[in-house]
């Protein structure tokens, strides 16, 4: 790698403590990372935002102050740092329950397809 440091690039990327710990298991890797970028974790705020869009984006309508009540209830009780993907995961959970819920009534039109309720929301609340 050394010889070609000019054509290659390598990207290490993780959790702060844990990328300083991967760091210091070899003196002489931190001296070869030269560039290090900390990236602040979203806001609830812009959390909520990227939750909402996704959802919009996957043409799925719901309440935008009942999602922002259950991401900021279920953040306080179970935010393990990923943010975005935390948001996706959260998402994928409420896509779930709407899809059971859907499918259970046997009878359903195509805006029950989109629509995710207040009773898929509550199912997904700690």
């Amino acid at each position: 790698m050394e010889d070609h440091r000019s054509n290659i690039m390598i990207i290490f990327a993780g959790y702060t403590d844990n990328m300083e710990k991967f760091l210091g298991t070899n003196p002489g890797l931190r001296s070869r990372i030269p560039n290090k970028f900390d990236f602040e974790d979203y806001s609830v705020e812009e959390m909520v935002q990227i939750g909402l869009l996704s959802l919009r984006k996957q043409q799925y309508k719901v309440d935008p102050t009942d999602y922002a009540d259950l991401l900021k209830n279920n953040l306080s009780k179970d935010n393990d740092k990923s943010n975005g993907r935390w948001v996706r995961n959260l998402n994928g959970e409420i896509i779930k329950k709407q899809a059971v819920r859907v499918a259970a009534s046997g009878n359903y039109s195509d805006a029950d397809l989109v629509n995710i309720t207040k009773s898929d929301l509550d199912a997904v609340r700690l």
